[in-house]
């Protein structure tokens, strides 16, 4: 499996590693951008978005996890998953890293083909899309060009607003959206749209999703906002 021209940000204080990180990722098909701090991250990301954040725990001024704390509060850049590279191995530092967001750690020293390996499987999880622009979850098959869902052969009739939120929700499940980032995905930036406007179109997308029991994996997050699972989870009902 190649890169298939994800975006790796990387970001890391030594330029010895910025330097082989970009050779390997380059040679698995990524297209690299590299920054050597935070603010030179920050800067990136301003111009150009990534799919996927390589990121040292230890770094001047400003440490990966400080970083990691102000992407979370960011709508733009909160769903973008983070592997972490580090030194750091104590139970309780990897359960500080996990605990603030984290998707993955690759372990100092470590070689090409383990960091390949577990940057493919974050992104994996992160975007389920496939080369032909198909999202497939379960027994739910979303066609992006279609702009049509499919549940166990079915096609489904689902308005363009509910689409567009399943379509979100797919491409980043198991992390929690607040009403802000769905309104700024969805409707856009310039909508002028109510936060219980969200509520009733997840209503609606819960409706249409419950002959399959699928209503059961879009949870409500009292406080934070909404979570999809992955059919295979067990998630709770949501309230």
């Amino acid at each position: 499996m190649s890169g298939s021209g994800h975006r790796i940000l990387v970001v890391d204080d030594d330029p010895l590693i910025r330097k082989l990180v970009s050779r390997i990722l380059t040679k698995g098909g990524f297209t690299v951008l590299l920054a050597g701090d935070v603010q030179e991250a920050q800067a990136q990301l301003a111009k150009e978005p990534a799919d996927l954040i390589l990121l040292d725990w230890v770094m001047p001024a400003t440490s990966g996890i400080e970083f990691l704390s102000s992407l979370k509060e960011d709508p733009r850049a909160r769903t973008i998953p983070v592997v972490m590279i580090t030194s750091k191995s104590e139970p309780a530092e990897m359960l500080e890293g996990f605990e603030s967001g984290v998707d993955d750690y690759v372990k100092k020293p470590f070689s090409s083909a383990e960091l390949l390996a577990r940057i493919r499987a974050v992104l994996r999880r992160a975007s389920p899309v496939d080369e032909t622009g198909v999202i497939e979850v379960g027994d739910m098959r979303l066609d992006v060009q279609q702009k049509a869902l499919f549940v166990r052969g079915e096609q489904v009739a689902l308005p363009p607003i509910e689409y567009d939120l399943l379509h979100f929700f797919l491409r980043s499940p198991g992390r929690v959206h607040g009403r802000d980032d769905l309104l700024q995905a969805v409707w856009g930036a310039g909508m002028h749209v109510g936060p219980r406007t969200v509520d009733v179109h997840i209503a609606a997308l819960r409706q249409a999703l419950r002959p399959w029991s699928y209503d059961q994996l879009l949870e409500t997050r009292h406080g934070t906002g909404y979570l999809f699972h992955l059919p295979e989870t067990d998630p709770e009902k949501s309230a």
